[in-house]
């Protein structure tokens, strides 16, 4: 029994989409993965930056492999590097800028 339920944990934590949709639904912002949205019940924004990085099991959570790592950094990359990625990018530094000690991460 405290298997079933500690696997259930374990993935509700670890599941990406399922907590994209949670958070759409919380922060009252629906609409696509794609889109950043502003709340209609605060201030909070949400951004999601998902690169599609091939089939689940592509690239495990554990993997250690230098190509594996390499080419993940390269889809990376090429994901932060689009239009609307980057509009994201500059948007979120927008709101850090006046955070204490978020400075140092925002030299791009």
């Amino acid at each position: 029994a405290w298997d079933g339920i500690i696997g259930q944990i374990v993935s509700s934590a670890t599941d990406g989409e399922q907590i994209h949709h949670i958070l759409e639904d919380v922060l009252g912002q629906g609409g696509t993965a794609q889109l950043s949205h502003q709340s209609s019940v605060s201030k909070t924004r949400y951004y999601r930056l998902n690169p599609v990085v091939g089939m689940p099991n592509d690239f495990p959570i554990d993997e250690t492999g230098p190509d594996k790592l390499a080419e993940l950094s390269r889809i990376t990359n090429e994901y932060l590097a689009e239009e609307e990625q980057r509009r994201k990018l500059r948007e979120i530094s927008e709101v850090l800028e006046g955070k204490k000690g978020w400075a140092k991460f925002l030299n791009w």
